[in-house]
């Protein structure tokens, strides 16, 4: 055989058909707590992010009751990142 066939024929046997694993980033996720029930998580709401996944949360509470409701959420779920909005 000659040298190009020789050469065909490894590249060939070393070629891994396997498929690979998805490598796909998660997005991050954040929950905003706010202070109002209607207008902040509306606005939020309204805002389109195509880098995160957004859960808004209106309360209707004070501002210590706030935070002390995101620490709440907190546990029940896991999030990249928690604002309190008041």
């Amino acid at each position: 055989m000659a040298s190009r066939e020789v050469e065909k024929l490894r590249r060939q046997k070393s070629r891994n058909l396997s498929r690979k694993k998805p490598t796909r980033a998660m997005l991050p996720t954040f929950l905003i707590v706010c202070e109002g029930k209607k207008t902040e998580p509306s606005y939020f709401n309204a805002l389109k992010f195509k880098t995160a996944t957004i859960e808004v949360v209106g309360q209707g509470c004070n501002t210590l009751s706030l935070v002390r409701r995101a620490q709440q959420l907190v546990t029940s779920k896991a999030f990249d990142e928690v604002w309190c909005v008041f």
